[in-house]
């Protein structure tokens, strides 16, 4: 895998991160939990997101072994499994590694705008629920409240179901291309899968 590709991987998982989170790693400026590569695309994200570059503290090289031992994400973002295999010399012949996890990135994309243009939506189905069961109870203001209660509960379901049918889905095939990819790697390493049992 090339240096581009792997700066091109890292700067799109990093992107993913909210502009607070990417802001304390870049002022903590912990070096022995993130690569330099790193450093450099949180400086350019942050540019593009037009967020002030603040000063950085002395970096850290050494990692305490306490935190070291929970880390469970590499120090690019990446899974430590998915670190392993992008680092592969003997990469896969049939698929390409960085596409399966740009593309599992791209899902977790798009659930997040899944759920925020179906809350939008939301307000136009309010107000097309609203005007339906308002026309059968035409000129009792007294039932107002109770009226937009139900229309607010009918269009709260009617979301949550349309965010469901699209999410859950999207997020099991994520989930399923992380399990057979690191099967794949595993079976190439010769690696026996962590019982399920203890």
């Amino acid at each position: 895998m090339s240096n581009e590709e792997l700066r091109r991987q890292i700067r799109s998982n990093l992107n993913l991160k909210e502009t607070d989170e990417l802001l304390d790693i870049w002022t903590i400026n912990n070096r022995a939990s993130w690569s330099d590569q790193a450093f450099e695309a949180i400086e350019d994200i942050l540019k593009e997101r037009g967020v002030e570059i603040p000063e950085q503290n002395d970096p850290v090289y050494k990692m305490d072994e306490e935190i070291a031992a929970e880390e469970t994400v590499d120090d690019d973002g990446l899974d430590e499994w998915e670190a392993k295999v992008l680092d592969d010399e003997n990469q896969p012949e049939f698929y390409d590694t960085l596409e399966v996890i740009t593309l599992k990135d791209n899902i977790s994309k798009t659930l997040k705008a899944v759920i925020v243009v179906n809350i939008l939506g939301g307000v136009t189905i309010f107000q097309w629920v609203n005007g339906i069961v308002g026309s059968y109870f035409p000129n009792r203001q007294e039932l107002r409240p109770l009226l937009y209660l139900i229309a607010f509960i009918v269009t709260a379901l009617s979301v949550a179901i349309e965010i469901a049918i699209v999410y859950f889905p999207l997020k099991a095939l994520a989930h399923i291309l992380c399990i057979l990819m690191e099967m794949e790697f595993r079976s190439r390493k010769g690696i026996q899968p962590k019982p399920l049992v203890e």
